[in-house]
C-alpha cells in the first residue's frame, strides 16, 4: 500500500527586489500554469505514511517513475530509503516532458498508481516545420498582447476580454487546439486524468479558410468555409497520449482566397505590403466548445501576420515573435544560412556553438550574443559592418531573395532589402509548397544520402532523359550509342561500364548528400545536422541544392528561370526529382539568360571541337595514348573523348573550355590546391577547377584512363654536318632530310595534370641541362612513335 500524498507543486522563482529564491505553490490553483523555462519543485513524501506496510510484501519494492514519455525506476526499502536510477536521464528531458507525471508498479504502464497532468485549458496553438511540431502560446518569451496594442478589428468592442494574440507567418497553416478542463479534482485526489466531455466545438474565422485535419499544404483533408462560417467538429481527431490522453478537439487552418478561388492565400495579395514597414493583416477568430453540465467554453483571439523587417521598436529593440521563430526554422529547413562568408552547409545556426557542443557562441554583427532564433538580428546590410563568421536572421532573407529575384544573394539587387512581406512571403509559400510535399514523401527518412536503395530507381529517370529527352526543350544527348563511342574513345571498346554507372559518379561528385546531415566538419562530424535539412552547396550563394547542385535560380527564379525549367517545372527539394533536374540542366535548350545545357552543346550540337593544326600553342602536340604503348597522331581537329571531357567540366561552369581546346586547357591551367569553396570562387587566373571537375568524375570516380598527351620535345634541326664529308676540320652543314621531324617527345596529360605537375615543369624534366655543373640527366623522354 503506498500513500500518495502530493505535498506541494512549487514554481522555483526570484525575487525581483532581493534576488532571493521563491516558492509559489500551484497545487491549490484549478488553472495552474508553467512555461517552457519554469523551475517546478514538486514535494512528494513515499517514506512517511499513516498505514502500516504489509508485511507478506515487505523488503524492496520497485515503482516507475514516468516524466512524459522518460521512465526511470524507484527502489523503496523497508528501512525508508529510496533510489533513483539513472537520475542523469533527467537533464535530457524538455519542457514539454513534465507536462505528465504518473507513478506505476509492476513496469506496466496499466498498473497506474498516480498521475498528475499539467494544462491550460482553452486554447492551444501549434506549428509544424518538420519533424516537430511546436507550440506556440504558452512560451514566456511570446507574451499576451494588452489589449490597448491591439489593432481595430471589425466586430471586436471594448467590452470584449482581450483576446489572444498568435503570430504566424504569411499563409502558414497553424493547428489551433481546444483542451477541455479536467473533470475531477486531480491536484487532491491524484488518480487517473479525467476530461470534460465535448458535444461539439465551432471554429470561426474572418476571414476564408482551409480547416484540416493534418499538417502540410495538400487540402484532400481539409474543408473549405467562407469569412466568418462557422467549422463543427462533433468528435476529437484522436488522443494526445503524451499530454494525458487529452482528446485532440483540434483543426489545423490556412487562409485561402474567397470562392470560387478557394487558392491558399499569401500576402502577395494585399495591396498594402508593396513597400517595406511594419504592416500587419490580422484575423479575428473564436471557438466555442459545448461542455457537458458546464457552461460552454468561448474565447476569441486573434491571428496576426507582419512584415519581418529589421526595423526596431521605439524602445529600439529588435523584432522578436513566434512569426521571426518559424521565419527563422523554416529558412534553416531550406538550407539557409545566417552566417557571414559561410553559406549554405558551411555555416553555423542562429543560438548556436559551431563545435556542436557547449553553450551558444555565436553573435550577431555588433558582436553580441545572438541567442535567440526568434530575435531579427540585423547583418550587414543595416549594421556599419558585419565580421566573417557572424550571424543575422537579414542575411538569411538577403540571401533567399537574391536567388529568387535571379542570382546570386549578395549582389544586392533591387528588391533585396531583407524585408520579408510581399513579395517574399509567395517566394516563400511556392517553396514550402515544394519541401513539405517533398517531406510527405519521404516522411521517416531524416538522412537522404546517394547511398539511398531508392537512388537506383532515381538514376533510371536520369537514363531515360538522355535516351529520350523531355518535352520540347530537353533533347535526347547521351544514349547508349554515344556512351559505347565515349568507352571506345577512351580505349576500352569493351568496358562493362553502363551509362547508369556514369550518372551514380557524376552524382557522387556533385554531393553525396540530399537532406539531414552536410559534408563540413566539427569535430570529426557535420556542423548542426537537422534532420530534414536540405543540403545547399557552400561555395557560393546561388543556392545550389542536394544531389544535382543545379542553381536554385534556374529553377525557382522569376526574372532568371529556365525555359526547360518552365516547361518541366521540378520539385528541387524532392530527392527523385533533383536527380531529374541534373538530366534537364544537361540537355536543355537555352533561353531567358540561360545557357544551353553542355551535353546538348557538346554531344549534339558540336559546339566544343576546337581545331588544334592551327594553334599556334598547340604546335608541338603530336598525339596521345591511353596507359603505355603506341602513341596515336591527333588529327586536325579536337574527337569525341575531348568534346565529353569539356562537356561534363562545363557542368561545373568554367566558360573558358567552350572555346578552348582540352589538351591546351590542361597545357596553360593549373590544378587549384585550395579547398574547393575557394576555388570555385577562384575559377579563373589560370586555376581550373572545372579542369580538375571533370577528370574527377570521368577517371577517378567513372573509372576512364586517363588520356595522356604526346608533345615533341624537340625537333630535327634544318642543316646537319655532312654525313659523307672526308676532309679535316669541322664538316659543313647540309640539308637535313628529316627536317621538322621529332627528335624525343615527353608525356603530359590529365594524369600528371591532377598530379600536380604542370606542362613547364615536364618538359623541363625532360629537356635536362647537359652544360649545368653538375649535369641535369633528362628524364622522361620518349619515342614520339612508339612511345617507349
Amino acid at each position: 500500500m503506498y500513500d500518495l500524498d502530493l505535498t506541494e507543486i512549487n514554481l522555483v522563482g526570484e525575487n525581483p527586489d532581493t534576488g532571493e529564491e521563491t516558492l509559489t505553490d500551484i497545487k491549490p490553483s484549478k488553472d495552474p500554469k508553467i512555461t517552457g523555462a519554469s523551475i517546478v519543485d514538486i514535494l512528494y513524501d513515499l517514506t512517511s505514511s499513516d498505514q502500516q506496510r504489509l508485511e507478506q510484501l515487505d523488503g524492496d519494492q520497485t515503482l516507475v517513475l514516468a516524466i512524459g514519455q522518460q521512465e526511470t525506476n524507484i527502489t523503496l526499502s523497508a528501512n525508508n530509503t529510496i533510489r533513483f536510477d539513472n537520475l542523469n536521464y533527467l537533464n535530457q528531458l524538455g519542457s514539454d516532458d513534465y507536462l505528465t507525471i504518473a507513478i506505476y508498479t509492476n513496469e506496466d504502464s496499466a498498473n497506474l498508481l498516480y498521475e498528475y497532468a499539467f494544462g491550460r485549458n482553452g486554447l492551444h496553438v501549434y506549428y509544424k516545420i518538420p519533424h516537430d511540431v511546436l507550440e506556440l502560446l504558452g512560451d514566456e518569451n511570446f507574451p499576451q498582447t494588452d489589449s490597448k496594442k491591439l489593432p481595430d478589428i471589425s466586430g471586436l468592442d471594448e467590452s470584449d476580454l482581450a483576446p489572444r494574440l498568435v503570430r504566424t507567418l504569411g499563409g502558414m497553416r497553424l493547428n489551433y487546439r481546444y483542451q477541455p478542463p479536467v473533470k475531477n479534482d486531480i491536484l487532491s485526489v491524484g488518480f487517473k486524468t479525467e476530461w470534460v466531455n465535448v458535444e461539439h466545438v465551432d471554429w470561426k474565422f474572418d476571414s476564408p479558410g482551409y480547416y484540416c485535419t493534418e499538417a502540410g499544404v495538400m487540402h484532400n483533408a481539409c474543408k473549405f468555409r467562407d469569412a466568418n462560417a462557422t467549422y463543427r467538429q462533433t468528435e476529437a481527431i484522436g488522443i494526445l497520449v503524451h499530454l494525458g490522453n487529452v482528446p485532440d478537439w483540434s483543426v489545423w487552418w490556412e487562409p485561402a482566397l474567397p470562392q470560387p478561388t478557394n487558392e491558399p492565400e499569401t500576402v502577395s495579395t494585399d495591396t498594402d505590403w508593396t513597400l517595406p514597414g511594419n504592416k500587419t493583416k490580422t484575423f479575428l477568430a473564436q471557438y466555442k466548445a459545448e461542455l457537458e453540465d458546464i457552461e460552454p467554453s468561448v474565447q476569441k483571439f486573434v491571428v496576426q501576420r507582419r512584415m519581418v523587417s529589421p526595423k526596431l521598436d521605439a524602445d529600439d529593440n529588435p523584432m522578436a515573435g513566434s512569426d521571426v521563430l518559424m521565419l527563422e526554422q523554416l529558412l534553416w529547413q531550406l538550407g539557409l544560412s545566417p552566417q557571414q562568408d559561410n553559406p549554405g552547409s558551411q555555416g553555423a545556426r542562429i543560438a548556436s556553438n559551431r563545435s556542436g557542443s557547449g553553450a551558444i557562441n555565436t553573435t550577431d554583427c555588433r558582436g553580441e550574443l545572438a541567442d535567440n532564433q526568434n530575435t531579427y538580428y540585423k547583418g550587414r546590410h543595416s549594421e556599419s559592418s558585419c565580421a566573417t563568421g557572424k550571424v543575422s536572421l537579414e542575411q538569411m532573407i538577403r540571401r533567399f531573395q537574391g536567388r529568387s529575384i535571379g542570382g546570386n544573394g549578395i549582389l544586392h539587387r533591387d528588391g533585396e532589402d531583407g524585408y520579408a512581406g510581399k513579395d517574399f512571403y509567395k517566394w516563400l509559400s511556392d517553396d514550402w509548397v515544394d519541401y513539405a510535399t517533398a517531406y510527405s514523401r519521404n516522411t521517416g527518412n531524416k538522412v537522404i544520402l546517394s547511398t539511398d536503395p531508392r537512388m537506383e530507381d532515381w538514376l533510371d529517370g536520369v537514363i531515360d532523359i538522355w535516351n529520350d529527352g523531355l518535352g520540347t526543350m530537353v533533347v535526347p544527348t547521351y544514349d547508349l550509342d554515344k556512351h559505347n563511342e565515349i568507352l571506345a574513345s577512351a580505349g576500352i571498346p569493351d568496358s562493362p561500364k553502363t551509362q547508369k554507372d556514369l550518372v551514380r559518379a557524376w552524382k557522387s561528385q556533385e554531393s553525396p548528400i540530399h537532406w539531414g546531415t552536410n559534408n563540413a566538419t566539427s569535430n570529426g562530424g557535420p556542423y548542426q545536422a537537422t534532420p530534414y535539412r536540405m543540403m545547399e552547396g557552400g561555395a557560393d550563394n546561388y543556392g545550389s541544392l542536394s544531389f544535382s547542385q543545379v542553381m536554385y535560380q534556374y529553377n525557382y527564379s522569376e526574372k532568371s528561370k529556365c525555359p526547360a525549367f518552365s516547361e518541366n517545372p521540378i520539385n528541387l527539394y524532392d530527392p527523385e526529382q533533383n536527380v531529374k533536374a541534373f538530366a534537364i540542366f544537361t540537355g536543355m535548350t537555352g533561353g531567358n539568360g540561360c545557357a544551353t545545357g553542355p551535353f546538348k552543346r557538346g554531344l549534339v550540337d558540336g559546339d566544343f571541337t576546337e581545331a588544334l593544326g592551327a594553334n599556334t600553342n598547340l604546335l608541338n602536340l603530336y598525339g596521345y595514348r591511353h596507359g603505355t604503348g603506341a602513341v596515336t597522331p591527333v588529327l586536325a581537329q579536337e574527337g569525341t573523348y575531348e568534346v565529353f571531357a569539356k562537356s561534363i567540366g562545363l557542368y561545373n561552369g568554367k566558360g573558358e573550355l567552350s572555346s578552348t581546346p582540352w589538351a591546351e586547357m590542361l597545357m596553360t591551367e593549373s590544378i587549384p590546391t585550395t579547398k574547393e569553396v575557394e576555388a570555385a570562387k577562384g575559377n579563373s587566373g589560370h586555376k581550373c577547377f572545372s579542369c580538375k571537375y571533370t577528370i574527377q568524375v570521368r577517371n577517378q570516380r567513372f573509372g576512364l584512363p586517363f588520356r595522356q598527351y604526346i608533345w615533341v620535345g624537340e625537333r630535327e634541326q634544318a642543316q646537319v654536318p655532312d654525313p659523307d664529308y672526308t676532309g679535316t676540320g669541322t664538316a659543313p652543314k647540309v640539308p637535313n632530310p628529316n627536317a621538322g621531324d621529332p627528335s624525343w617527345c615527353f608525356a603530359f596529360g590529365e594524369g600528371e595534370w591532377i598530379g600536380g605537375t604542370s606542362f613547364n615543369s615536364a618538359f623541363t624534366a625532360a629537356r635536362g641541362d647537359p652544360f649545368a655543373v653538375p649535369l641535369v640527366p633528362a628524364v622522361g623522354r620518349i619515342n614520339c612513335t612508339s612511345g617507349e
